[in-house]
């Protein structure tokens, strides 16, 4: 019976070191190839070869073996000389192990010092956090109780502007809402947004304030809620000399919800307010927010274009 044994990397390292060739073809047997082992001799043949040609012939046999010896044929296999060398092996363990203790002292006492050195800075930190929360609690009160003398002397300094602004207006026959034009916290410009109104009484828009970055005509124009155009004029504003008062005259003889309209191309100066128009109401009048859509009235992230408007009440 022929056995077929087929060359494997792991299997067979030897056959592979050697460089064996099949004995006929001189081919170089390499891995993936299959070969028959000849069961006498022990020689080496590609399958085809041994099936073909040398099956019966090489020493007479038609069996093979089921593996692929170590040497090839005619090569006798030296058996490894093992020496013994308890000495050797005795004080290389000796040595290993004094090598060993000798680690683990040196760990220890390193780990030991590192351990002492983290449990002192430890405790000195704590010390210092200590004091450090100490004293920021005395800190803190400190700085609750001057906050609120501040925000008491805010509420009375705003309710005392408030009472003299009232007072002044009073006085002049002349009210005024919007933001101040010395009290704005920004430098930016541009020309798209509306400024809404409501009106609760009968007035006159006398005039207000406004800030170009350039020199050129500026159309402004009121309308009613419904988009009707009420009135409008043109000026022509300059950039050097800063606010430009402009006298509009705009009359209003309806109470109502009303927009400021700005045409032309001169971009005009606006604040970033986060929604505070605490200027911007009175009994009379209330701003109530600037947009760029005619449908976001009471849109407050900005303030747009107009400070200082100048009012009068109309009476018959």
């Amino acid at each position: 019976m022929s056995n077929s044994i087929i060359i494997n990397r792991v299997k067979h390292p030897s056959i592979l070191a050697d460089h064996r060739v099949d004995p006929v073809t001189k081919k170089l047997l390499k891995v993936g190839d299959e070969v028959c082992v000849c069961a006498v001799c022990k020689t080496v043949y590609l399958k085809d070869v041994w099936k073909n040609t040398m099956k019966g012939k090489c020493c007479k046999q038609t069996k093979t073996l089921l593996c692929i010896p170590n040497t090839e044929y005619g090569v006798k296999e030296t058996p490894p000389v093992i020496e013994k060398s308890y000495k050797t092996h005795f004080l290389f363990f000796l040595l290993a192990t004094f090598l060993f203790l000798g680690l683990i002292i040196y760990w220890y006492n390193l780990y030991n010092n590192e351990h002492i050195q983290k449990q002192n800075l430890y405790f000195d930190i704590k010390k210092l956090s200590e004091k450090n929360r100490d004293k920021n609690k005395e800190y803190g009160n400190k700085i609750d109780s001057l906050e609120k003398e501040n925000n008491n002397l805010k509420n009375s300094k705003k309710s005392l502007d408030s009472v003299l602004n009232r007072l002044n207006n009073i006085s002049k026959s002349t009210f005024c809402i919007g933001k101040n034009i010395h009290e704005t916290n920004s430098d930016s410009y541009d020309q798209n947004y509306l400024m809404f109104l409501k009106t609760y009484v009968s007035l006159k828009i006398d005039n207000l304030y406004v800030k170009p970055n350039q020199n050129d005509y500026l159309i402004i124009e009121l309308y009613n809620e419904f988009n009707v155009l009420i009135d409008s004029i043109e000026v022509y504003v300059k950039s050097n000399i800063g606010w430009n008062k402009i006298d509009v005259n705009f009359e209003i003889p309806n109470p109502g919800v009303y927009y400021l309209k700005r045409t032309g191309n001169v971009p005009l100066f606006y604040d970033k307010v986060s929604g505070n128009y605490d200027s911007c109401v009175d009994s009379n009048i209330k701003i109530l927010g600037c947009s760029n859509s005619i449908n976001e009235y009471y849109k407050r992230e900005y303030y747009q274009y107009y400070y200082d408007i100048h009012y009068s009440l109309l009476t018959e």
